[in-house]
């Protein structure tokens, strides 16, 4: 293991792993903006002499490794395996999607019409870059009364906005789409600081991270300047 620190911020990298510094990082703390009992607990893990000397600290940081890769990998990749169902579709998801159509209309479709339909709507999830999977687990919403309201302070940018984040040398990049802000290889957030926590393992105000390009507009600006403009 190895740790790089300013004594405020510090990096816990694993450096025998694969790929660059940036990869191999696998947690960060920053001292001023985290959580106290979530600092020092993560301090013991790696750093108490004891959890060095019998390696359970590098056990602990190769968990917490792992399962960062893991989500990514998921992530990138579930699109693709969409993809290949709806392009390649077998018997028994043609025989459920015709099954479920005849409950909501009474009429089957023949087997050629079912399959022209998956592959042409596979064009909705051919793009990963743009949609990508919510890393979030899937839960059941309410939905709000017609008349609630969502503070223009706290609303995303409109549908279709680009959106960029640079950190350390890293540029990440997103979409809002679907009222949702998605994240090139790290799913689906809620709001602009949501990302930039996952991104970067740190608490942190997002709207002063990312910068925009709204639809019909050539410039990119800082998020907070475009919220402020809206307030």
């Amino acid at each position: 293991m190895a740790v790089l620190t300013n004594g405020i911020s510090w990096w816990f990298y694993l450096p025998l792993n694969e790929g660059n510094w940036e990869q191999r990082k696998f947690y960060a703390v920053d001292i001023f903006q985290q959580d106290k009992n979530d600092i020092a607990t993560k301090f013991i893990d790696f750093l108490e002499k004891e959890n060095v000397k019998t390696e359970e600290a590098v056990k602990k940081a190769q968990q917490i490794y792992k399962g960062r890769v893991k989500d990514i990998e998921i992530n990138r990749n579930l699109p693709k395996a969409w993809n290949k169902i709806i392009s390649e579709p077998d018997g028994l998801l043609v025989d459920l999607i015709n099954e479920t159509l005849e409950r909501i209309c009474g009429y089957r479709a023949d087997t050629q019409h079912i399959e022209s339909f998956l592959r042409f709507n596979i064009k909705t999830l051919e793009d990963s870059k743009t949609i990508s999977i919510s890393k979030r687990p899937i839960t059941t919403k309410i939905p709000p009364p017609v008349n609630t309201k969502i503070s223009k302070s706290r609303a995303l940018p409109p549908e279709g906005t680009l959106c960029r984040f640079s950190l350390k040398g890293n540029e990440y990049h997103g979409q809002i789409t679907s009222g949702q802000f998605q994240v090139q290889d790290y799913g689906s957030f809620s709001s602009f600081s949501a990302a930039s926590v996952a991104i970067s393992n740190t608490s942190r105000n997002g709207w002063r991270d990312w910068e925009i390009k709204v639809p019909g507009s050539n410039q990119w600006i800082l998020a907070d300047s475009w919220r402020k403009r809206r307030t």
